[in-house]
């Protein structure tokens, strides 16, 4: 049943790995009227390549969660590849209805493994109507150790904030229309938030 439902995981996230960073088109403008914003950030991986997931809700009682997710399959020659020439990950932009988020938690996979933090952390950041609120980048670094037969192997990652607006801002054309795009609120703390061991 655990392979099934591992495998099922897996599936899910090579169909989604294409779409769900971005859920708006290159035509796509903002609208102050419209009581919806945009999430802008990135999703990078470091080390083994892995599939990864970033998981984000709205803060209040039975509000929607949801995930940005990256698949390896796409990385770095897939498909699709990356989107910086530095790291192996993808710039994401993703219309949110005006409120208050937070990101809680995280999880990577690769084949039979998968890891994610024992307890949720709390990263806020508000969408505004018509605005953009950038939040950094978020990497996924795999920690190495070694199994019983002494051959490196994931024993590990962590989760590190990091403001590479230098680097995302100019790849946001290529994703949407930034004509009205005349302020972008940035929600960014730099540091590791998250660590887990298996």
């Amino acid at each position: 049943m655990t392979i099934l439902l591992r495998g099922l995981i897996t599936l899910t996230c090579i169909l989604i790995a294409g779409c769900a960073s971005n859920n708006v088109g290159k035509n796509y403008l903002l609208d102050s009227g419209s009581g919806k914003g945009l999430l802008i950030g990135s999703l990078v991986q470091e080390g083994h390549l892995t599939s990864n997931s970033l998981f984000f809700r709205e803060i209040g009682i039975n509000k929607n969660k949801s995930r940005i997710s990256m698949n390896r399959m796409f990385l770095p020659k897939g498909i699709y590849g990356s989107d910086f020439e530095d790291s192996e990950g993808k710039l994401f932009v993703v219309e949110l209805d005006e409120g208050q988020y937070e990101f809680y938690s995280w999880m990577m996979h690769s084949g039979s493994w998968s890891i994610e933090p024992d307890s949720d952390f709390s990263r806020k950041f508000e969408i505004r109507s018509g605005e953009a609120t950038y939040v950094g980048e978020y990497r996924l670094k795999n920690i190495m150790g070694k199994n019983l037969f002494g051959v490196s192997i994931v024993s590990g990652a962590s989760l590190i904030v990091d403001d590479k607006y230098s680097r995302d801002f100019p790849l946001l054309s290529s994703k949407i229309n930034t004509a009205r795009l005349d302020k972008i609120n940035m929600s960014i703390d730099t540091e590791t938030i998250s660590k887990q061991d298996f």
